[in-house]
């Protein structure tokens, strides 16, 4: 089933917020572009793109102000999601914007669930223009599939000021998963 959302914005903040924090778009205006294809990845929705993705979001972590990862237009195949946790991990980003044009981020599912972008403790973060999919979703199999964005405190920090915007999930098990069960940690 294909589920669209032309306009999908979900603002994260716990209480620790302080009023006055910049927004995600307002804050990296100025931060250095990143686009994944320097990195290397194909963008062709066959060759995995999975190690030069987890590359440029890694970089973009080294920017103390923020940066833009930016996914020109193309499909960016994870490769298979085997019951892996993870995919892209984020951890602890601050100030980033993750953009398409007219861009893809697809896995293949074949065993297990998976989630394709898990942000951790991340903090200013928009996620604007992807599209997600998961080429292998079958739910009728005890739901193995992908889900798209998964907020997470892996690191005991949660997320703070998340935004989605312009996305559309087609084909995912989930468009976004946020769980947790210390409601000191919960957002």
């Amino acid at each position: 089933r294909r589920f669209t959302q032309a306009l999908l914005t979900f603002a994260l903040t716990t209480a620790n917020t302080r009023a006055g924090t910049p927004s995600p778009k307002s804050s990296v205006r100025t931060a250095p572009t990143l686009n994944v294809k320097d990195f290397g990845a194909f963008g062709n929705g066959r060759m995995s793109d999975l190690q030069q993705i987890r590359a440029a979001v890694a970089k973009a972590g080294e920017y103390s102000g923020g940066a833009t990862v930016l996914f020109p237009a193309g499909d960016y195949f994870l490769g298979a999601a085997d019951d892996v946790y993870k995919l892209v991990w984020a951890n602890k980003l601050q100030n980033v914007r993750f953009v398409g044009e007219r861009a893809a981020i697809s896995c293949r599912s074949v065993f297990g669930v998976s989630n394709m972008l898990v942000l951790d403790g991340c903090r200013n973060v928009a996620i604007e223009g992807l599209t997600f999919r998961d080429d292998g979703l079958k739910r009728e199999i005890n739901w193995l599939g992908a889900a798209a964005i998964r907020l997470a405190n892996d690191s005991g920090v949660g997320c703070e000021n998340i935004q989605i915007s312009d996305c559309t999930f087609d084909s995912v098990l989930g468009a976004l998963v946020c769980r947790e069960t210390d409601p000191a940690i919960r957002s």
